[in-house]
């Protein structure tokens, strides 16, 4: 009996087994959708986007079809470059790929530049455990296209031609950058240059718009990668709203189509809006703000102390015996002549960019006919630590010349802690310091009590600027770029081995000992 009752139950597990497996094979059923009163004949080009799918390779097999088709099959760059007329015989395809359960397996849809799905063929899901084989939904594909298209027809074209008429301001990046840094002080954080933060596909202009009252802010393109996009088109439009950094938006899609959408600057100051995609589903657009530096927006602009306003002042440092120095890119901007003093040899060599950091205020300069063994009876003294090491209410000081040289040739020195390990709105590139800074201290190095530098000085906050605007008189509150920025120029050079792997002279040594052997290295720019 039990021998019997064995051999039932391994046949019912056999015949589960067996007709299970017949479930399991994968049944295609596919549809397919053709917009209403369209003819694919007034089609000539194919763009094929890639997929953000890698697993479904499908993409050469679809080119060959297209291209047996009689379809011209593009990429982005021959696209680019087809002249406007030509764009409304261009259909782009797309394919997708969800893995959802209940949803479709495959889709490939084709559309035309204003987005509008002309044509699609979706592959069902047949069972609970299969997706169809893409090479079965790409024959399937074919075929359908096959009997609606008979190859480019000029009689059957559809104009588009309106879709080429956005709003345009005729505004350059370089007209903007005049009127953010002519008005520093009293922007507002969305004004500015930002670029999309996912894939760099934009880069737009943001800035006051008094022209309209439907609007408070515009933002233009000022470079696209997408064939759908040109300079000076408008791609967003602002209002204010009750609450600080959040603004009602009217964004432009791709196709130039509008969505209305809420926008606001997240916490850690980029802009951040929900969309919805082709497919109705919501998506996160960011972007990244390129200029100004939030920094100079707050400090109410960079202070510089000069008789004459066309020259400005700073403090340097040597980093290199190649003869590189190191100050604040702000310092050395937009000027053709460059001037590096060493005080304690009284010595002045002529100097040019060697490379620059704008949104980080570096700038790394070549000192021109300059031999150090000539200058020099002893090597670089200190060394470079990263950011991440200091903490906290640490010990630092820094040498540089305040106010110019009314305070004499001579470096100075000032002490003080680490008061934050971030800037303004905790800007993560910066530190707050208590250090007693004046203008001609920009550019200047920050070391701590091992000998080690640790960041660039570069400003305090414009004392002027928050009484008039917050009654308010700030102490004390002063800043220092991070080494790991300079670090990052640094990487660039071809000393960048000598520079990294020097020996740190100081450590150990008394705070006087240690300003005796850096003076020589501390030096005073002139620009204009």
């Amino acid at each position: 009996m039990k021998i019997r009752n064995t051999f039932l139950i391994v046949l019912g597990l056999i015949v589960l087994i067996f007709f299970g497996c017949a479930n399991f094979a994968p049944i295609v059923r596919t549809k397919a959708f053709t917009k209403p009163e369209y003819s694919l004949d007034s089609y000539k080009y194919i763009l094929i986007l890639n997929s953000s799918d890698s697993y479904f390779e499908t993409e050469l097999e679809i080119s060959k079809m297209f291209s047996s088709l009689g379809f011209f099959v593009l990429n982005e760059r021959e696209v680019k470059k087809l002249d406007k007329s030509e764009l409304n015989k261009l259909l782009y395809c797309k394919i997708s790929y969800p893995f959802r359960w209940g949803d479709t397996g495959v889709t490939i849809s084709l559309y035309d530049i204003l987005q509008q799905r002309i044509f699609s063929i979706s592959g069902e899901r047949g069972n609970e455990l299969y997706y169809p084989s893409k090479t079965d939904i790409v024959k399937k594909f074919y075929v359908e296209l096959e009997n609606i298209y008979s190859g480019y027809d000029s009689k059957k074209e559809i104009n588009l031609t309106n879709y080429y008429n956005p709003e345009t301001i005729e505004k350059s990046e370089e007209n903007l950058k005049q009127y953010f840094n002519k008005n520093i002080a009293s922007l507002n954080p969305i004004e500015g240059i930002w670029t999309e933060a996912k894939n760099n596909q934009y880069r737009i202009g943001i800035f006051k718009d008094d022209s309209s009252k439907n609007r408070d802010f515009v933002a233009i393109i000022l470079k696209s990668n997408s064939i759908f996009w040109e300079p000076q088109q408008v791609k967003i439009e602002l209002k204010k709203t009750a609450y600080n950094k959040v603004y009602s938006t009217t964004y432009y899609m791709s196709d130039h189509t509008e969505q209305g959408t809420t926008l606001h600057i997240n916490d850690v100051g980029m802009l951040e809006m929900e969309l919805k995609d082709n497919y109705g589903n919501f998506i996160i657009v960011n972007y990244i703000k390129n200029y100004p530096s939030d920094i100079d927006t707050k400090i109410g602009g960079k202070f510089d102390i000069s008789s004459d306003k066309s020259e400005s002042i700073g403090s340097g440092f040597f980093v290199s015996e190649s003869g590189l120095v190191v100050t604040n890119y702000h310092v050395i901007e937009d000027k053709s002549i460059i001037n590096v003093f060493l005080p304690t040899l009284n010595i002045t060599f002529n100097a040019i960019v060697a490379l620059k950091d704008k949104n980080n205020d570096i700038a790394i300069l070549q000192l021109s006919d300059f031999i150090f063994s000539d200058i020099f009876s002893i090597s670089i003294p200190f060394t470079i630590s990263h950011s991440s090491k200091v903490r906290l209410g640490q010990e630092v000081f820094t040498l540089g010349f305040p106010l110019g040289e009314i305070l004499g040739k001579s470096a100075k020195l000032s002490t003080g802690t680490i008061n934050s390990l971030y800037g303004i709105q905790d800007d993560p590139r910066v530190f707050q310091i208590s250090n007693p800074i004046q203008p001609g201290n920009s550019g200047g190095p920050l070391f701590n009590r091992n000998g080690e530098l640790i960041g660039v000085v570069f400003s305090s906050l414009n004392a002027k600027f928050f009484y008039e605007n917050a009654d308010i008189i700030p102490q004390n509150v002063n800043f220092a770029i991070k080494s790991d920025y300079l670090l990052n120029l640094i990487s660039m050079l071809p000393d960048e081995s000598e520079i990294i792997n020097r020996k740190n002279k100081l450590l150990g040594k008394s705070l006087e000992t240690q300003i005796e052997l850096l003076a020589p290295f501390i030096v005073n720019i002139k620009a204009k």
